[in-house]
Order: structure tokens, then C-alpha cells, then sequence
């Protein structure tokens, strides 16, 4: 016992020094451990507040379906799938224009025009409800129009229309109109034609 103490005694700067790491060791870890947790957790609720922003869309229904109104769907839905929710097609419906297969957009409008109508005017109205166009803006929104829509531009046949819809599919919504000569086969010049009549 006495050889012990003695030990202890001739012994006890390293002890001690030895007893302070060990205490700061353990120390450093629980902090570092709590303070990784709270960032986790932090991380974890801000993905799970992402998925939830993006998780639905609303989307206005007219026009000839049976249930017209505002229809709340998943991300990644189509067009055919916001009529579906919306009961279906009357008998006097027309999507002869419509592409059924184009992705949702979130605030998106479908107009689905009547066979009764005159073709000319039921285009009309189809941009003028989709773009919620009145006398003062009848900007087309190159996010939310159409391919039959975005072909009424000057210069924008049925494939430049589909490279913009698709482009907008892959990349997400435009930020600016002038990011529409990021797409394929719309150069400067193409877009001072079009830039007066578009908006995003």
C-alpha cells in the first residue's frame, strides 16, 4: 500500500495531466456530439420544409370539363391528369389543341375549348384564360402557356414551342424573359421579335 501511495505521490504531475486530457477529451466529444446533432436536425427540417413547399401545385380547370375549378395535384402531374380531377370531358369538348401529355405548373390555367366554337376564337380565348390576359397586359407567360399558346408568337412554330415547354420541364420555370434564348433554336434576334408580346 505504502509503495502505492509513494507512486502516487512521485508520480502525481502526470497523473494529473493525464486526468485533465482525459476530462477534456470527453468534454470536447459530448459538445461536438450535441452541436452535430443540432445541425442535423437542422438540416433535417429544412429538407422536410422543401419537400412540403413542393410537394403540390393548384392549377385552375375551365372550359369544357364536367367539374370547372381550382384542383390541388402532385409535382409531376399532366395536363390529362388536372381534367381527370376535375370529372372528365363534356361531350362537346375539344383537345385537338391541347397537348394532354405537357407537365403542371403551379398557378397554371386549362382552358378546354368547346367543338361548337369557331377554332379562331376558341385559340383566342384558350391565351386569354390560360395568361389571365385583360386590355391591359396580353403578355403570354412563357411559364405557364402551352405549346398551342406559345405558337401564336411570331416566329415560334410547333417545335421551338415544345424546346421552350421542355427546357422549362428540365431546368424549372423561367426567371427572366431574356432566359428564353437559352433554349435551343431561339437566338437575339428571334427574341427582339418576341420580347414585347411575353412575360415570365
Amino acid at each position: 500500500m505504502q509503495k502505492i501511495k509513494d507512486y502516487i505521490y512521485f508520480n502525481r504531475k502526470e497523473i494529473i495531466t493525464v486526468f485533465i486530457c482525459f476530462i477534456s477529451f470527453f468534454s470536447l466529444s459530448f459538445f461536438n456530439s450535441k452541436e452535430d446533432s443540432v445541425i442535423v436536425s437542422e438540416n433535417i427540417v429544412k429538407v422536410e420544409k422543401e419537400v412540403e413547399e413542393v410537394q403540390f401545385l393548384m392549377v385552375d380547370v375551365k372550359g369544357e370539363v364536367l367539374s370547372p375549378g381550382t384542383y390541388q395535384l402532385d409535382v409531376g402531374k399532366r395536363i390529362i391528369d388536372a381534367i381527370e380531377k376535375s370529372g372528365g370531358l363534356t361531350s362537346d369538348a375539344d383537345v385537338n389543341l391541347i397537348n394532354l401529355s405537357e407537365k403542371l405548373v403551379d398557378e397554371m390555367v386549362i382552358y378546354i375549348p368547346s367543338k361548337n366554337s369557331d377554332k379562331e376564337e376558341s385559340n383566342f380565348n384558350n391565351i386569354k384564360k390560360e395568361n389571365n390576359i385583360d386590355n391591359k397586359d396580353s403578355k403570354i407567360s412563357i411559364n405557364t402557356a402551352n405549346e398551342t399558346t406559345l405558337m401564336t408568337l411570331n416566329g415560334i412554330g410547333e417545335k421551338k414551342a415544345k424546346a421552350i415547354v421542355s427546357y422549362r420541364e428540365q431546368n424549372g420555370p423561367f426567371k427572366c424573359i431574356e432566359d428564353i434564348t437559352k433554349v435551343s433554336g431561339i437566338g437575339s434576334s428571334l427574341f427582339d421579335k418576341i420580347k414585347d408580346f411575353i412575360k415570365v
